[in-house]
């Protein structure tokens, strides 16, 4: 879990007006007030479930009886009030509080304060990282508080309070205080509309809203829209900011406490090592790709520095939101990004919001630092701190199922995607919105709309937390292959992704596909917290995922020169010289605990699997294994700074002659991680285990002609079945096959996902073999074996 931030005794008010009253309880009608609502959900989880149009539909009945259907659609399309989409909240005159000012101001301290004291509450998040650090903060003070995200739920008996990402939160849950933080975020085009509904939704009497004092005037806007009362209180910077007069210039200028900015994980990586041999500190690193576990363990050694002997972090913007952290000075190593479409430039918006993370109050620093590493960015260092405050004049909105679903009935014959097209083209909004960017939205619907889901199912599968076009991704591979099963099957089982190495990984290449894996399972639990009945095996994705962010943290923590190491272990038996057990120097060490107990989860998930007839022999599909990992071995450990070419300790399934995958020789020998035939990764100079060819999983794959595609009805179990596969027709097949009667059974039954009664799904035909391999843990290198398809 992240560390809680430390509580401050002391904070300055805020330049604020007297609040104004909060609405009494008297004012709430009784039917809302006795009203009980379901668990939080995300709005887009609608699952299996059938389409209930609460707010739309009421609204649209209202106006569309004895009307044509064009007259729905016009009402559909009129989006230029949304925040009449949300009943339960316009029954109250809710009372929003506006916390502004710049980082390290207090804002959230002071809206969490009035969260706690409430008698129920709900925390909304830009993160899970934020949603996880609220409901330690909440709990540390004896609140007993309920945790959602996307991806996992914890709840305490008896909890009135949740900390939840924004697009978790319930918009039907009637609670006493709201708080949403860095709620600037709605003029975000992707995620702008959950802030939004949030902002809009909500019903509580009380709505505290933290974020940037360029929100104000379209707060005001949305206050009066809503008929919802404003008080705005106003907070300066607890410690000043400080331009340095000259840059950095050199990596041995670095002292402790520094952070180093910079925006793509290779230049990380390389700035680790500069750091690491030329100034002779150990360096944490944080960036977008890290798992949320791995950069709330580099936060805690960074900011417990004294103890652990990491002094300085390298970062990328992922501290720019809400991460508390003990930076005593930001330095730019550039000044420019990668936003998707171009290299540019900083904003000015997004130079303060950086730094700003320096000088954190109540840790130990009177003001806060910033300079850059290069001479000619500190001009722009300078404007971009001096520039005005540029107002947020829009914010986000998006249709909402239960509007899609209404459009399609008015429009019989037309697919999610062409909805979906049709707002974007079509809506109306007021000129303080804008209709959300769905270019994701419509890769993912059209990944997925050949395979006649429900509407229902195409929307989550649509709404899933990946993207289709990203190279260093496997998630739209999983996507696709996860949606063939969900309809093929009703059960998904996490083994169709193959397990990376369960170790410590020693090369960037390494910690690259332990990425992709986290984010893979990631993806599952996603859809687990949807369907759990589909997507059955959330105990084994919850273990696989916590061994990649320890193998990504363990391998992070041993990446440093032996120099390094053992000149920051003698300082710390320095340091800790008066400490007799010597119990604290535990936090600095390279401790794989973590790794090995996540391990033994594993082991015992797959146990439990096999014993309830779920093991290897029930893939009659053969899909088991065939989402592969890959990294640009070659590329990526150039840059790494460890990996140097000698045997490494740990080999893991590698043989100790094999040559490390970070040599860039062209006549290397294929490694652990080095792509082989075909692309796919290979494991060292063994020959790959002998498999059937498989049919590859295509990203996007077009509705196929008919001379391609093979369809077989399945009205009873039959002992030899002819699987279906759709896709393009270089990667069309078919294959006869015997599959036990137990699995055969499964399939021959009427697919539970399909909207007709053909099976048809995408998969690999190859049938899944592979040697028993014996488990092993061996406590000094972390090392384990186990089934590669596991």
């Amino acid at each position: 879990t992240a560390a809680s931030a430390p509580k401050p005794l002391e904070k300055p008010e805020p330049i604020a007006a007297s609040p104004a009253p909060v609405v009494a309880a008297s004012s709430v009608p009784a039917a809302s007030a006795s009203w009980t609502f379901p668990d939080p959900i995300c709005e887009s989880s609608s699952g299996s479930t059938k389409v209930k149009a609460f707010a739309t539909d009421s609204l649209v009945q209202a106006e569309h009886s004895g009307r044509n259907p064009d007259d729905l659609v016009r009402i559909l399309m009129d989006m230029r009030t949304p925040g009449q989409w949300y009943p339960q909240a316009r029954a109250l005159k809710r009372n929003i509080i506006l916390h502004v000012g710049p980082t390290n101001s207090g804002k959230t301290y002071h809206a969490l304060k009035a969260l706690k004291a409430a008698s129920s509450g709900v925390y909304c998040a830009p993160l899970r990282l934020l949603a996880w650090e609220g409901a330690d903060q909440l709990r540390n003070d004896d609140v007993l508080c309920d945790m959602v995200t996307g991806q996992e739920k914890s709840y305490q008996v008896g909890a009135k309070h949740v900390s939840c990402t924004v697009e978790m939160a319930d918009v039907t849950r009637l609670q006493e205080v709201g708080v949403i933080d860095e709620a600037h975020l709605m003029h975000d085009l992707s995620r702008g509309a959950s802030f939004t509904r949030a902002i809009m939704g909500l019903p509580v009497r009380e709505l505290h809203l933290c974020g940037d004092p360029a929100m104000v005037p379209l707060v005001k806007r949305l206050a009066a829209e809503l008929d919802d009362t404003l008080t705005i209180n106003e907070y300066p910077r607890l410690l000043p900011l400080v331009v340095q007069p000259k840059p950095l210039g050199s990596i041995k200028n670095v002292q402790a406490g520094d952070c180093l900015v910079a925006f793509t994980r290779g230049h990380i990586h390389k700035l680790k090592t500069e750091v690491e041999v030329q100034a002779n500190m150990r360096v944490c690193v944080i960036y977008g790709k890290l798992p949320p576990e791995a950069r709330s363990r580099q936060a805690e050694l960074f900011n417990n520095r004294d103890t652990t002997g990491y002094d300085v972090l390298i970062a990328s913007d992922a501290i720019g939101l809400g991460l508390n952290l003990k930076i005593k000075r930001i330095i730019f190593a550039t000044l420019t990004k990668f936003d998707g479409i171009a290299q540019r430039a900083l904003l000015p918006p997004e130079i303060k919001q950086l730094a700003g993370r320096a000088g954190r109050f109540g840790m130990g620093s009177d003001s806060g630092g910033v300079t850059c590493l290069k001479e000619q960015d500190m001009h722009l260092l300078r404007e971009s701190l001096k520039a005005k405050v540029v107002d947020i004049k829009q914010c986000g909105v998006s249709p909402t199922l239960d509007q899609i679903a209404l459009y399609i009935e008015a429009r019989p014959g037309i697919s999610l995607v062409g909805a979906l097209e049709a707002f974007h083209s079509d809506a109306q909004v007021s000129e303080h919105f804008f209709l959300r960017d769905s270019i994701d939205l419509v890769e993912r619907a059209t990944l997925v709309e050949h395979l006649g889901m429900s509407l229902e199912d195409q929307w989550m599968f649509a709404m899933a937390p990946c993207s289709v076009d990203e190279t260093t991704s496997q998630t739209d591979t999983a996507l696709l292959l996860f949606a063939n099963c969900f309809v093929a099957r009703g059960r998904v089982s996490v083994r169709v992704v193959e397990q990376p190495p369960l170790r410590a990984a020693a090369t960037v290449a390494e910690i690259t596909v332990l990425e992709q894996a986290h984010e893979v399972y990631d993806l599952y639990l996603w859809f687990a917290m949807r369907c759990p009945k589909e997507f059955p095996e959330h105990e084994l994705a919850t273990a696989l995922r916590q061994c990649c962010a320890a193998a990504i943290d363990l391998g992070l923590q041993r990446s440093s020169s032996p120099r390094m190491r053992n000149a920051a272990l003698r300082e710390l038996k320095e340091r800790s010289s008066a400490d007799t057990d010597g119990g604290e120097l535990l936090l600095g060490l390279v401790d794989g605990s973590t790794l090995e107990d996540a391990i033994l989860s594993v082991i015992d998930a797959e146990a439990a699997l096999n014993d309830a007839g779920y093991g290897e022999d029930n893939d009659p599909d053969g899909v088991f294994n065939s989402v592969v990992f890959k990294a640009r071995a070659a590329v990526l450990s150039k840059n790494s700074g460890y990996g140097s070419g000698k045997p490494r300790d740990n080999h893991g399934d590698r043989k100790p002659w094999e040559k490390d995958s970070s040599h860039d020789h062209a006549d290397r020998k294929p490694t652990r991680f080095s792509k082989g035939v075909g692309g796919k990764i290979t494991r060292g100079n063994e020959k790959p285990p002998s498999r059937t060819p498989t049919t590859e999983v295509s990203k996007k794959p077009p509705t196929p002609p008919p001379s391609t595609e093979f369809s077989a009805k399945l009205p009873s179990p039959t002992p030899t079945m002819e699987y279906t596969f759709t896709g393009p027709p270089h990667l069309t097949s078919t294959k006869n096959s015997s599959p036990p009667a137990a699995a055969a059974a499964v399939a021959a039954a009427s697919c539970p996902r399909s909207s007709n009664s053909l099976a048809t799904f995408t998969s690999s035909s190859a049938t899944s073999t592979s040697a028993s391999v014996s488990r092993r843990i061996d406590a000094s290198t972390t090392d384990v074996n186990v089934p590669v398809n596991a």
